[in-house]
């Protein structure tokens, strides 16, 4: 307010210099000389008309600045909105991977490339047992720690992605079944050292069950995906929180 206050005074004190000095020069020039009572009307006149009309205009500038600024928070509201709702059109609201949608377009981008992959399938072991044990709100909180721990240990390039419930994929340039088996028995090492408390008297022991399938560069997304959801039921069959991969002679190995 205090600004406001001081930049119209300076307005309106320029405005009476400007007037007088008009004034004077015109009186001179029309009469030879210059009354002294016009040279006060002079300086009257920006006072009695200027002052309102300088004050009206002031407020419009301010009501101009005010809308342009909530325009300019709209718009960054609306702009935070779009990210917000990208992001959650691309990603897990729960533990913050690619959702199945994304993870299919951007594997199947990948395997457009002709190069080799490995596809892993994660399936949490009994789970239905946390949530008929210890709530919804416990196989969430299981859930987001699996997440976690899986985007510790992953390989750097991984995508990684909730496919549903508890069933997670992960997918990484490359066909190296050394690395595969490393990097899947690296997820599923640090989920067995786990210590999840669901609540102050109880403690539940937390595995998976990892598939793995590979690509030589010829294979879409549906197979792949297909053959790492088949080994991971297999690693189910067998026992649970295990590796099973194709070709087990080259797998024992590298074991």
């Amino acid at each position: 307010m205090t600004k406001r206050i001081l930049r119209l005074a300076m307005i309106t004190v320029g405005s009476m210099v400007l007037s007088i000095l008009t004034a004077a020069l015109l009186m001179y020039f029309f009469f030879g000389n210059i009354p002294f009572a016009g040279l006060v009307i002079a300086g009257l006149v920006p006072i009695l008309a200027g002052l309102p009309i300088t004050f009206l205009i002031d407020s419009h500038r301010r009501r101009l600045h005010d809308a342009l600024s909530e325009l300019e928070h709209a718009h960054k509201q609306l702009a935070e909105l779009n990210l917000e709702l990208e992001k959650q059109a691309r990603f897990d609201y729960l533990t913050g991977f690619l959702n199945r949608r994304y993870f299919v377009e951007a594997v199947t981008s990948h395997l457009q490339q002709n190069q080799p992959a490995t596809m892993f399938c994660i399936d949490l072991d009994d789970f239905k047992q946390i949530n008929d044990r210890f709530g919804h709100l416990a196989g969430d909180a299981a859930l987001k720690l699996i997440s976690r721990t899986i985007s510790q240990v992953a390989p750097e390039d991984a995508l990684i992605a909730r496919m549903g419930g508890e069933e997670f994929a992960l997918f990484f340039h490359g066909g190296s079944f050394v690395k595969a088996y490393q990097a899947a028995e690296a997820v599923r090492t640090a989920i067995e050292c786990l210590t999840f408390e669901p609540s102050e008297e109880a403690k539940h022991n937390l595995s998976v069950s990892i598939g793995v399938a590979f690509s030589s560069g010829t294979r879409d997304f549906e197979t792949l995906f297909a053959e790492a959801d088949h080994f991971m039921y297999d690693a189910k069959n067998k026992g649970k929180n295990r590796i099973v991969m194709p070709e087990p002679d080259r797998l024992e190995q590298v074991a």
